[in-house]
């Protein structure tokens, strides 16, 4: 049987979004102090690579969820909640991660 190397020890798909989101929060504040475009181009660089690894982790996470809830029947409602979930935070994507944490000003590419 095959075991996850980092098994009990608290990390888990919820602590990775927390993670992300606080390296999303760091990374923001950084922005802001840049003074030179140069900076802020290569900070803002960095702030999409983390909106993405976030936007990843929180779709690992509510997979996650939906799989932990076991056997379930098609019509289950809570299923359809979580799967409309997720497909709106995939619709959604880095975009509405950037709105969320006040950087809409960072052009996506």
């Amino acid at each position: 049987m095959a075991q996850w190397a980092g098994q009990f020890t608290g990390n888990t798909h919820e602590s990775k979004v927390l993670d992300r989101e606080e390296q999303l929060r760091h990374a923001m504040d950084v922005y802001r102090s840049k003074q030179t475009d140069d900076e802020r181009a290569l900070q803002a660089k960095n702030i999409m690579r983390l909106a993405d690894k976030l936007l990843s982790a929180r779709i690992r996470a509510m997979k996650a969820r939906l799989n932990a809830m076991g056997p379930r029947s098609p019509d289950s409602p809570v299923a359809n909640s979580m799967q409309a979930r997720i497909q709106q935070v995939e619709i959604g994507g880095i975009r509405s991660i950037l709105a969320e944490f006040k950087a809409a000003d960072i052009a996506i590419n």
